[in-house]
């Protein structure tokens, strides 16, 4: 018998999360809060793939402070790491040592971590903590890199323009040096600019280079004059506090963490990207001396960037992700903390602290064998207005077929103690790999099912809180449509006030 009402629907939700808006400010396609979940490109939510080790031998109980993929020719290449002391490539799945016996020093810590660029075939690497490092070829050793003793350790790096630039030195903050073209380990006396602020970033910036500092940005663009052969520009009004959160986005603007958020950068003015993680529920819980060592790692497969950042903690222990196209954000990605990161065969692979382990993210079902516990939460938007008080009837939720495991959905709003029920994500169906003949309904993968939960109370506002931490248990939800009865405006008196 149909059921007397209206019904409100959330989702899909393309508006991302945004955790600067009370529950009841939200839109009903935005999530009040989320965890180990990711927005779709239809604006699905579904728990986000886990991560495994890239070699399950550990070195040590180091902390890992670089990762990368070195190309140092069209038919060279190499998956590298430094952990602890060492910098290491991957060579037919066992971590090689490729030190020489002398000549150069890594300082093992936690915050002694690399910046790097692929120097036209020769990686060079550096960590303000110890002199800069070259590696020249695949199964051949690293070495000191040659600055003509102009310095001794460089904390940011880039390649622009047929030179190597590097960037606050041990002997001046604000210092910006750069090679000899066509020569990396040639260095003038003279080859340097000053800016008289602390640098925080380098970054290529179309046909110039980006010098960031957390009081701007400058540009230095070729001017063809030998004699002077690039001319600075002040362009941004605040810059990165980090270098390896300074990330080049396909479409030449960048991106880069302050201390209030998130800015991108077309040149010009910078522009906050981050409001929705502002206030209470998110960024004020960041640690922001902690900002200088959180990093980027850009992802072109899924149009997204992962910042990794420090909440409540020394170490970066929140994966946030921004969808570059979409301009929205979702995350955390939580449960794990990591030092490090690179793109490696099109998947982000990050770093561990204190276990000697690299990682493949975005990939299976598990943590490393342990359980995703993904949860996300809708707002509570009042569908007759936040006046009119409405009885709660039930909910239909709209899900793919994923297996038989359930999802926990409970009901949130003041003075409603609502219950939670288990919707189980195979429906009545199975999926072909686990089809029984005779006992089950045969079903595609993905199919797009349905079930209903009951609501309670009579309230403007609801909202619903849906969580999963089986192991190997996907969810991914589409919408859900909320039934209700209006029954209308009633005066809500203070409790003792007659």
């Amino acid at each position: 018998m149909p059921v007397a009402g209206s019904s409100i629907r959330h989702g899909p939700w393309v508006g991302g999360v945004q955790y600067k808006l009370p529950v009841e400010g939200q839109r009903t396609d935005t999530l009040f809060a989320m965890s180990n979940c990711k927005v779709g490109l239809a604006g699905e939510v579904k728990k986000r793939l886990g991560f495994a080790k890239y070699i399950s031998t550990a070195l040590s109980t180091t902390d890992l402070t670089a990762v990368g993929y070195a190309k140092f020719s069209a038919s060279s290449a190499a998956t590298f790491i430094v952990s602890g002391t060492v910098l290491y490539e991957d060579v037919d799945g066992t971590w090689t040592e490729r030190m020489p016996a002398s000549g150069v020093t890594i300082t093992a810590a936690t915050d002694n971590t690399f910046e790097w660029v692929n120097a036209g075939g020769t990686i060079v690497l550096t960590n303000g903590a110890n002199g800069p490092i070259k590696w020249a070829a695949a199964a051949g050793d690293c070495a000191a890199l040659d600055v003509d003793s102009r310095f001794s350790t460089a904390d940011h790096i880039e390649f622009f323009d047929g030179r190597l630039w590097l960037a606050n030195t041990n002997a001046n903050e604000d210092r910006l040096w750069r090679s000899d073209t066509g020569d990396i380990e040639t260095w003038g006396s003279t080859s340097f600019y000053g800016l008289d602020f602390p640098i925080t970033g380098l970054k290529a910036f179309g046909n110039a280079l980006a010098v960031h500092a957390e009081e701007g940005i400058w540009l230095l663009q070729p001017t063809g004059n030998s004699s002077v052969p690039y001319q600075v520009q002040r362009q941004g009004n605040g810059g990165s506090i980090s270098g390896r959160g300074l990330a080049a986005l396909p479409d030449g603007s960048q991106v880069f963490p302050r201390r209030d958020g998130i800015y991108r950068w077309h040149g010009g003015p910078v522009q906050k990207i981050s409001q929705a993680l502002d206030g209470s529920r998110y960024w004020d819980s960041i640690s922001p001396n902690r900002l200088l060592q959180s990093f980027a790692v850009v992802y072109p497969d899924q149009n997204e960037v992962w910042f990794q950042l420090p909440y409540n903690s020394t170490n970066m222990n929140h994966t946030m992700i921004y969808d570059y196209v979409r301009g929205i954000w979702y995350g955390p990605y939580e449960d794990y903390t990591r030092n490090c990161g690179a793109i490696i065969a099109d998947l982000p692979h990050m770093g561990g602290v204190g276990d000697g382990l690299l990682y493949k993210h975005d990939s299976g079902t598990d943590d490393a064998s342990s359980a995703i516990v993904g949860t996300f939460q809708i707002g509570a938007t009042a569908p007759a207005g936040g006046e009119v008080d409405v009885r709660w009837q039930y909910a239909r939720h709209y899900f793919e077929l994923k297996g038989n495991h359930t999802v926990g959905i409970s009901q949130r709003a003041t003075g409603i103690l609502g219950d939670t029920e288990q919707v189980n994500m195979g429906g009545s169906y199975a999926v072909l790999d686990s089809f029984v003949l005779g006992s089950d309904t045969l079903a595609e993968p993905d199919l797009v099912l349905l079930a209903d939960t009951d609501l309670h109370g009579y309230d403007p506002h609801t909202s619903l809180r849906y969580q999963n931490s089986g192991a190997g248990q996907e969810f991914l939800f589409r919408r859900v449509h909320l039934q209700y009865k209006t029954i209308g405006r009633t005066r809500q008196r203070l409790p003792g006030v007659e």
